[in-house]
């Protein structure tokens, strides 16, 4: 193969027309701050990964002014301004985007070409830039070996097969899950606070019914246990807690003991109960024992994603959660926006968001450390897959942004509420106590609070209304 040949090819008119437009809305949208000078550039150690990909993007558009047609030469030719190890950070992630546009437009011979260049220039054990090369550009090839029939297509069912994995790994508290859960601020700062607006909305109820839409492992409902035990002003008659369960039902049981076992030592009265339906479909009202005088709150967190990509299953959980009356719904999702039906949309935003979470772990947990090497390769890699790989249709989750859930629920009468003063202090508090406040910040988006890392939003917290 003449590679120079090859790459030569890769900046016409065409690529930088399908890739313009993009990269100036992204550049609207989450700001792009970075300045070159054609004399002295950056250091590698000065820039995040996400400054990296975006370099890498904008690069393109440097494309069209400098009627330079191979990107290997313009990394060289002294027009980035960059430090040589930049350079060599931005040259795989150019053929990674050459060889996303080439499988876009069908042209699965020239985007393998390209392929083999990200392979060569890329590790699954390189810095975080190479690795997230590396897995992008395994979920592209296996995108072509789809397309042209060399693998089955197994689609939907596959990417069940992997949330049904990652929910149980959660449920077992995998040390890669925890370890990412308890080293990366930007997890830890919604769920004391989703609790916490839980908490400010349950003041005057003697009986609070919480019904969690993803339960898992439960650790997140210890503080709220604690705060209610030394609730002194409205004592508490009784805390149920009601898990709704479409798999891994004894996992789940599990957690319930361990539950029932902490409150017991707090003295509080508490009950767990499940609600258990293979399709959420098959949800009815009746599948919640509410009781006379109990006040409902509703806990989600990372579930909606899984059920607004289902045909009706949405529609069905929303309307049996609204006949429960519940005081408050809080939500925890993903922020990220991988759910265009133009392919190269959901590429790029697929790759913001994972660029954001490689160089989060990558600070929190260390280069060498294992849990970041099982995280990235059992964990993010089958993530990757779900927007690269499959179509829309076919992904069994969909990562929405704030204002996309908030024009959904919107159309349910579902309004969002403002997160209470406490709940936003809870969110600061983990912060400042965090040895990396520098980097993961908070945002407000409307009345949702948004958890950033390095100013990319990789989290959502929102609290909601159900109206009549």
């Amino acid at each position: 193969m003449d590679v120079t040949r090859e790459s030569s090819s890769l900046a016409s008119l065409e690529l930088l027309n399908t890739f313009g437009c993009r990269l100036k809305r992204l550049r609207a949208e989450q700001g792009n701050n970075l300045s070159y000078s054609a004399t002295s550039g950056p250091s590698r150690k000065e820039l995040s990964t996400v400054d990296i990909i975006k370099a890498a993007m904008d690069k393109f558009l440097g494309l069209t002014s400098q009627s330079c047609g191979d990107p290997c030469m313009l990394v060289h030719s002294g027009y980035s301004g960059f430090s040589s190890d930049i350079d060599d950070e931005v040259e795989p992630v150019l053929f990674l985007l050459a060889s996303a546009d080439k499988v876009a437009n069908e042209q699965f011979d020239r985007a393998r070409k390209l392929l083999s260049m990200c392979t060569h220039l890329a590790s699954g054990t390189g810095s975080p830039v190479q690795r997230l090369v590396y897995y992008f550009a395994q979920a592209l090839d296996e995108r072509i070996e789809r397309k042209i029939g060399m693998v089955s297509s197994e689609g939907l069912n596959d990417c069940k097969r992997w949330l049904s994995l990652l929910e149980e790994a959660t449920i077992s508290l995998q040390p890669p899950l925890v370890a990412f859960g308890l080293a990366v601020p930007s997890c830890l700062v919604y769920k004391s606070a989703a609790i916490q607006s839980i908490l400010d909305a349950m003041t005057s109820a003697t009986r609070i019914h919480i019904i969690d839409l993803g339960l898992k492992n439960g650790m997140h409902w210890p503080f709220l246990m604690q705060a209610l035990a030394v609730r002194h002003e409205c004592p508490i008659e009784s805390l149920t807690i009601t898990a709704l369960v479409t798999s891994s039902e004894e996992m789940i049981k599990d957690t319930g003991k361990r539950l029932s076992q902490f409150a017991y030592t707090l003295g509080l009265p508490f009950s767990f109960k499940t609600a258990v339906v293979h399709d959420i479909n098959d949800l009815k009202e009746d599948c919640f024992e509410i009781e006379t005088g109990e006040r409902i709150g509703v806990y989600s967190s990372m579930l909606l994603r899984n059920v607004v990509a289902q045909p009706g299953q949405f529609q069905t959980l929303i309307r049996v959660i609204k006949n429960l009356h519940p005081s408050v719904m809080v939500m925890i999702e993903q922020e990220a926006d991988t759910t265009s039906s133009d392919f190269m949309d959901r590429f790029i935003g697929g790759l913001i968001h994972f660029s954001a979470l490689f160089d989060a772990v990558e600070v929190c947990l260390g280069d060498s450390n294992p849990q970041r090497m099982a995280l990235e390769g059992n964990y993010f890699c089958p993530g990757i897959r779900q927007i690269v790989t499959f179509e829309v249709e076919e992904r069994a989750a969909w990562d929405l942004k704030i204002k996309d859930w908030r024009a959904l629920f919107n159309s349910f009468n579902i309004v969002e509420k403002d997160l209470s003063s406490s709940a936003l202090y809870q969110a600061s508090l983990v912060i400042k106590n965090s040895a990396y406040s520098n980097l993961c910040t908070l945002s407000m988006d409307e009345k949702s609070l948004l958890s950033e890392w390095r100013g990319t939003p990789l989290f959502s917290l929102s609290a909601w209304e159900f109206l009549p």
